[in-house]
């Protein structure tokens, strides 16, 4: 977790005060953390507000790390829209900055575990394949593009099952044309989905019910070309 390398890096925060001081920033910041490792989110929050307001002007990277662990709380706590709208905030002020990367890989993740099942909506996937792609446009070196990339895989064959599975349902209703579109579909966007194998056999199934035969050769041959092991 970033914030516990934060924390780590930083140093212990405590100090001894006698009991008339107030907690400085840096020491409500790093209770908020230790209440985040408890699962005490919202108590968390509280603190991490708190370290905001009382940051002095040498702490502007104090404000940011609150601001920062306020977002991932909620991330923790699986509240997704939340930290997402949280996470966003922050990078429209910081996207250029040093944590610029983590935020985008962030966003991603918020999008990516709002996904839901292949016969739903597909908006969070296709916002999750956009932002994890503008992570390797922006970041090429970012260490999170090794948590991105799998992702991207991942999506992609989500996406690319999607389409099958409305394929397959355009195949039962006889609508021939309506099926392969799909199919096709698939194949062009999401490349790395895993299942290009089986489109190409639906396309060879669909084209051989329409008796176009020259379509029909063309992707038997595709299929055996480039997956001579499938099934």
């Amino acid at each position: 977790s970033l914030l516990i390398v934060l924390a780590i890096q930083g140093g212990c925060f405590w100090k001894k005060k006698t009991p008339e001081e107030e907690p400085s920033a840096r020491e409500l910041y790093q209770k908020g953390i230790e209440l985040i490792q408890k699962k005490r989110y919202e108590e968390a929050r509280e603190f991490f507000n708190k370290a905001k307001v009382s940051s002095t002007e040498t702490e502007t990277n104090l404000e940011l790390l609150a601001q920062i662990a306020v977002a991932d709380s909620y991330f923790e706590e699986k509240e997704y829209e939340a930290a997402r709208a949280q996470y966003e905030e922050i990078f429209k002020l910081h996207s250029g900055g040093e944590i610029g990367d983590y935020i985008q890989y962030r966003i991603g993740e918020c999008f990516f575990w709002q996904i839901d099942t292949i016969d739903r909506d597909t908006t969070y996937a296709k916002k999750a394949l956009k932002t994890f792609n503008l992570l390797i446009e922006n970041f090429p070196e970012s260490r999170y593009l090794l948590q991105s990339r799998p992702r991207i895989g991942e999506i992609q064959n989500f996406l690319a099952e999607s389409e099958f599975f409305i394929g397959r349902f355009y195949l039962r209703k006889n609508a021939l044309f309506a099926a392969i579109n799909r199919f096709k579909k698939a194949i062009k966007l999401y490349p790395e989905s895993g299942i290009e194998d089986k489109l190409l056999f639906h396309l060879y199934k669909t084209y051989k019910l329409l008796k176009d035969e020259d379509h029909t050769e063309e992707y038997r041959r595709l299929l055996i070309e480039r997956f001579p092991n499938s099934e």
